[in-house]
């Protein structure tokens, strides 16, 4: 196996994380021109916030993570890059990495496949495949002194009614239809203490190193790992809302499975983990998958007067939050496509910090997974770079960076990097599917880190809890985006609002020309489309556009409009299945004058995000002495466009000389 990364870097007094570097940005970015800006951070001053944000990642169970890969003839190789892949996780030195065994791999999701037989008294249990790749992240982790967080949070199928639950025969084969083979409302058991002995089984035989199934058999041989509160570790229970779960069938199922894991691990809590609820809500326009929206699950969750017993653990609450863009391979769309998301986010989620300080202030938050994702990760197929430029990844990682450092200052207790490693197909290793290669911090070929892991590990080394926060004031130089003679815009899965105001730039201007279609990606240029000849409802569509906007200066259009919904073409076209993820609102829209017009989707924050951090006070963790100490302040810089910034600092305080450490597109 190829040997482990490089050993960490020694600590640097000032972090700058960049998503671009000027040799090749400068080419990526319309005539190269830079983006100016002032900082100025005041070291000499007394913050009153503290640092206590952990920064971290997910890993989710993946073939490139298998020890071997098994081909079609049968043959079993060695992954060469298990042992870098591997020692990757390990180098980065994290606390509370999730790792989640996801549902399109059943044998290593879940390990009971098939129910209980009555008629020969005899179960399923095989943690044949369910084990391997728990271990190698334990070794990584775990044993190394870093808490963790368990995420088992696939249901197996034969315990809802009316569900027909095949799955592939090979473990290594996906099956991505799994994880909906199932709703809530027909679990066999409504009690869920079958589903209560299930997780209580699991978490016996990884802990206690043996369990008794469903007809008195003790399992031995389990790996006994040490899983409880006081060693930090954390069980969240089940994932995005899977299997069509309501907030209050959650909050019912939460219940009844800790009190189950409680009892299976002795009775205690003590030698239990934590307990996190939830698994996982969102907020905006993320409706291509399962996920609830938090408006409507943190509420019931974090009321006690919800659950049946007032004194559950209520330990943690999760959320999760990715952005994503139009057109994977554009980098100039990263800025409004990653960071105008974030800013609409971050709104939303002062709403959901705001409703645990109401109902719940001792449940801390946890993102278990962050980052970003591009839709079409599930609906094509890319070649060997996965369709992603090198500065996607430096975009990704930047994009973390800078919803770290706001989450820093609001208590947030970790963020998950979503996550390790994923991959386009890769046929020489019997990889046939698409594995969020988007979603990647490791290099598919040779498993050592790409930007998104060099961010992560930029933090990880030199941030530490209890720093004290320096709030940055930035001045960009730089002017907003200039009107358009004919705007255009798609409103997709990637809009966190789902929505799009148009607005012409002169005073008495209106819309004269609009056009709109609910369907597959249009051809032709902006100002000159033609609807897609595979799914399109232009018609209808323009119509409805026209009533919203022409005449009127400015409107908003929404793609989740009952209208737009009611039209948008189906997802079979004469027999050609038409993938949900590919259907968007596209419009074009021109005003009267002479001013153009402007688009909400127009990214208007400043290019540089900025914030500093130092030691805590001398002797403040003792009730010491409260003056602030000289040395260790460090500066994070992040670059929201795919050009060159030039930042001047004025840095009061601050003396000496500073050290950059830079992620670029080489990273």
């Amino acid at each position: 196996e190829p040997p482990p990364p490089p050993p960490p870097l020694p600590p640097l007094p000032l972090l700058l994380l960049a998503s671009g570097a000027a040799a090749s940005a400068a080419a990526a970015s319309p005539g190269g021109t830079a983006v100016e800006a002032s900082v100025a951070i005041d070291f000499a001053s007394n913050p009153a916030l503290r640092f206590r944000t952990t920064p971290t990642l997910q890993v989710v169970t993946n073939p490139l993570l298998d020890r071997h890969f098994v081909l079609d003839n049968g043959t079993a190789i060695p992954n060469p890059i298990h042992g870098a892949a591997w020692a990757s996780l390990g180098n980065l030195g994290a606390d509370h990495v999730r790792f989640q065994p996801w549902f399109p791999y059943p044998h290593k999701a879940v390990p009971e496949l098939d129910p209980p037989s009555d008629w020969k008294r005899v179960t399923s249990w095989n943690f044949t495949n369910f084990l391997p790749q728990l271990e190698d992240f334990m070794s990584q982790t775990a044993a190394k002194g870093h808490p963790v967080v368990w995420n088992f949070g696939t249901v197996p199928c034969w315990m809802f009614g009316l569900a027909h639950c095949n799955y592939p025969e090979d473990p290594n084969k996906a099956d991505f239809d799994y994880g909906d083979k199932g709703i809530r409302a027909l679990l066999k058991d409504p009690t869920a203490k079958t589903l209560a002995k299930y997780y209580g089984r699991i978490m016996s035989y990884l802990v206690r190193g043996e369990m008794t199934d469903e007809f008195g058999v003790v399992h031995r041989g389990g790996p006994a790992f040490n899983f409880s509160r006081t060693a930090g570790h954390i069980f969240e229970f089940l994932n995005e809302g899977e299997h069509r779960y309501s907030p209050a069938d959650h909050v019912h199922d939460y219940d009844v499975v800790v009190d189950e894991i409680i009892q299976s691990l002795g009775g205690h809590l003590d030698d239990a983990p934590y307990f996190m609820g939830i698994g996982g809500c969102q907020n905006g326009n993320w409706a291509w998958w399962f996920m609830g929206n938090c408006s409507k699950w943190l509420p019931v969750f974090l009321d006690r007067s919800k659950h049946h017993d007032p004194s559950i653990p209520l330990d943690y609450a999760s959320i999760h939050y990715y952005a994503s863009t139009a057109n994977r391979s554009d980098v100039v769309s990263y800025t409004r496509g990653f960071f105008g998301s974030a800013d609409e986010w971050l709104v939303a989620m002062d709403a959901n910090l705001g409703v645990r300080a109401r109902l719940a202030p001792e449940t801390r938050i946890a993102m278990t997974e962050l980052g970003t994702l591009m839709v079409d990760d599930m609906s094509k197929t890319f070649g060997r770079d996965g369709g992603l430029p090198d500065l996607y990844f430096n975009a990704a990682g930047a994009f973390y960076a800078y919803i770290f450092g706001h989450m820093a200052m609001k208590d947030v207790d970790f963020l998950c990097f979503s996550q390790l490693i994923g991959s386009p197909p890769l046929p020489e290793w019997n990889i046939k599917d698409m594995q969020f290669p988007s979603a990647s911090m490791l290099s598919w070929e040779t498993g050592f880190g790409n930007a998104k892991y060099w961010v992560l590990k930029l933090l990880i080394d030199h941030l530490r809890k209890g720093d004290l926060i320096y709030q940055a004031a930035v001045q960009p130089s730089t002017q907003p985006v200039a009107p358009r003679q004919t705007v255009c815009e798609t409103v997709g899965h990637w809009n966190f609002l789902g929505s799009v105001t148009l607005t012409c730039a002169d005073e008495g201007a209106v819309m004269e020309e609009i056009w709109a279609d609910a369907g597959m990606a249009p051809s032709g240029s902006c100002g000159a489309y033609e609807p897609s000849k595979v799914c399109s409802s232009h018609v209808l569509t323009t119509a409805w556009a026209e009533h919203k906007c022409k005449g009127r200066r400015s409107c908003t259009l929404t793609s989740d409009d009952r209208v737009v919904d009611g039209v948008s073409c189906p997802f079979k076209v004469f027999g050609r299945k038409v993938d949900p993820h590919d259907v968007m609102l596209t419009v074009q829209a021109r005003c009267t004058g002479g001013g153009g017009a402007r688009s909400s989707a127009d990214y208007s924050g400043s290019p540089v995000f900025a914030t500093g951090f130092g030691p805590p006070p001398a002797g403040a963790a003792e009730g010491g002495s409260t003056e602030v100490q000289q040395g260790g302040r460090r500066v994070l810089l992040v670059n929201k466009e795919a050009r060159v910034a030039d930042v001047t600092l004025d840095l009061a305080g601050l003396h000496g000389d500073l050290t950059a450490h830079i992620v670029d597109p080489k990273s």
